[in-house]
C-alpha cells in the first residue's frame, strides 16, 4: 500500500497553471460580462508543456475562432435576411449550416491549416446551433471573437510565468541514462521528459553519455529534444542524433581487432562487431551458438535502426567495440582470462549479467582511449566550454550523484537547482 501512494504523482505545475488561467478568465469576465466558458477553454487549450507548442495552438485557436465566426457571421444574415421572410426554418436551416460545414472545413484545408478545422466547427456551431435565437446574434458572433483572444492571452501569460532563475549556459550538463534518468523499466517519466525539454528549450547546454548504441538509444529516450552530441557506446563514439551522423568515433584498427575476434573463434566464442560505415552502423555476426546470443540476436534484428549482417569482418573495417553473449560463468572465465593477457593492457574489457535473460552475461571490448571522460573532454572542446558537469550513479565519479533512493524525477529536481536555480536560491548560495 505504501508502494502505491508514493507512485501516486504529485499536482504537476501545468495543473496549478490551469486553475490559475480558469480563474482569471472569471475574473475578467467581472468587468466584461462576457462568456467566461469560451475564454476559459480556449486558456486551457493554450496550457501546453513548451512554447513551441503553447504558440502553435494559440495560433491554431485563433486562426479556427476566425473562419468560424466569419461563416458564422454570414449564416446569420442568410437565416434572418433570407430565410426567416419566406418562413423557411427547420429543415432549411439545418441543411444551410450543413452546406457551411463543408465550407468551413475546406477553407482550413485551402488555407493548410487542417488543424484548426476542429476549432472553426465549434465556432461556428455555437454560433449557428445555440445563439440564433439571441436578441442580438451578431453581438454574440463580436463576443464570441473578444472571449477567445482574451482566454489565449491569458493562456499564454500564465503558462510562461516562472519564478526567476538564472540559467548557467556556460555549463555542459551531461548525464548517464540507465539508473539515472530511466525507469526500471527503461522509459522517461512525463515529468522527466517535460522538465528536461524545457531546460534544453530555454538554452542550458545539456546532453547524454551512455553504453548504448544509437538504435538503443532512439528506442529508450528519442522524446528528449537533445540539440547537443551524444557520447554513445561507452564513449567510442559521438553522434549527432540531429543530423544522424557521427562526428568522432574511437575504434579498435583493423589489425588489432582480427586479433580479438581469433581469440573468441579459439575458445568457441561468437561475437557480435558493431562497425561504423559512412554513418551507418553495421553489427557483423557468424555462428550463433547459444540460446542467449540467439535470444539477443532475434530481438534486436527487428528494429529499424539496427544492420545486422551475417559476414566477416572486412578488410580495412575497423570496429567500434565487440560484444560477446555467454552463460554467466563462461563469460566469467572469458573476462579472466582477457584481463590476465596483453589484452588487459590494450583495450578496454567491461562485463555485466544480463537482466533480461538469466544465468546468461554480456562481455564487451573497446579500444582503450574510447571512454566517456575523454569523449567528454574531445565534445568540451569542440563547444569551447571549460567547465562541466556530470551526473551519474557512481559516487566519486560523477558531480552529482543518484543513488537507489533517487528515481529519474529526483535526478531532474537536482539538475534544475544545479543549472537553473532561482535567483532567491542564487543569492542564498552566494
Amino acid at each position: 500500500m505504501a508502494d502505491r501512494i508514493k507512485r501516486i504523482p504529485p499536482i504537476g505545475c501545468r495543473i496549478l497553471k490551469s486553475a490559475v488561467s480558469v480563474f482569471l478568465c472569471f475574473l475578467v469576465d467581472l468587468v466584461r460580462r462576457g462568456t467566461p466558458f469560451y475564454s476559459a477553454l480556449a486558456a486551457l487549450q493554450c496550457m501546453q508543456p513548451y512554447k513551441d507548442s503553447t504558440r502553435k495552438i494559440a495560433m491554431q485557436r485563433l486562426l479556427g475562432t476566425a473562419v468560424g465566426a466569419v461563416y458564422g457571421f454570414i449564416v446569420i444574415v442568410l437565416q434572418m435576411k433570407v430565410l426567416a421572410p419566406y418562413g423557411l426554418d427547420g429543415v432549411w436551416r439545418y441543411a444551410l449550416v450543413a452546406l457551411f460545414v463543408v465550407i468551413v472545413l475546406y477553407t482550413t484545408v485551402l488555407l493548410h491549416k487542417k488543424n484548426a478545422s476542429y476549432f472553426s466547427c465549434v465556432v461556428f456551431l455555437s454560433i449557428t446551433m445555440i445563439h440564433m435565437s439571441d436578441a442580438n446574434p451578431y453581438l454574440f458572433v463580436l463576443n464570441r471573437v473578444a472571449d477567445t483572444l482574451i482566454g489565449v492571452a491569458i493562456g499564454m501569460v500564465v503558462n510562461q510565468a516562472h519564478l526567476p532563475r538564472r540559467l548557467k549556459k556556460d555549463v555542459l550538463y551531461v548525464s548517464e541514462l540507465d539508473n539515472v534518468l530511466l525507469s526500471d523499466v527503461d522509459q522517461l517519466s512525463g515529468y522527466s521528459k517535460v522538465e528536461l525539454n524545457r531546460l534544453i528549450d530555454d538554452g542550458i547546454q545539456f546532453t547524454i553519455m551512455t553504453m548504448r548504441t544509437p538504435a538503443s538509444f532512439l528506442e529508450a529516450a528519442q522524446e528528449i529534444q537533445l540539440k547537443l552530441p551524444i557520447i554513445l557506446m561507452n564513449g567510442a563514439v559521438l553522434y549527432d542524433i540531429q543530423n544522424n551522423r557521427y562526428i568522432h568515433k574511437i575504434e579498435i584498427p583493423h589489425q588489432e581487432a582480427c586479433e580479438i575476434k581469433a581469440f573468441f573463434s579459439e575458445r568457441g566464442h561468437n561475437c557480435f562487431m558493431t562497425v561504423i560505415a559512412e554513418n551507418t552502423v553495421m553489427i557483423l555476426y557468424q555462428q550463433l551458438h547459444n540460446a542467449g546470443e540467439i535470444a539477443v540476436y532475434e530481438k534486436l534484428r527487428k528494429s529499424p535502426y539496427r544492420n545486422y549482417m551475417h559476414k566477416p569482418l572486412s578488410e580495412h573495417e575497423d570496429v567500434a567495440y565487440f560484444m560477446v553473449v555467454d552463460e554467466k560463468s563462461r563469460i566469467d572465465a572469458l573476462y579472466e582470462e582477457m584481463e590476465g593477457s596483453p589484452f588487459g593492457q590494450r583495450f578496454q574489457i567491461i562485463h555485466y549479467d544480463s537482466v533480461e535473460y538469466p544465468h546468461f552475461a554480456y562481455l564487451k571490448v573497446y579500444s582503450r582511449q574510447a571512454t566517456k571522460q575523454n569523449m567528454l573532454t574531445y565534445l568540451k572542446t569542440m563547444l569551447g566550454v571549460e567547465n562541466a558537469c556530470t551526473i551519474g550513479s557512481v559516487p566519486g565519479e560523477y558531480d552529482i550523484v543518484s543513488d537507489k533512493k533517487h528515481s529519474g524525477n529526483d535526478v531532474i529536481r537536482l539538475l534544475k537547482a544545479e543549472c537553473a536555480p532561482t535567483a532567491w536560491n542564487a543569492r542564498r548560495k552566494a
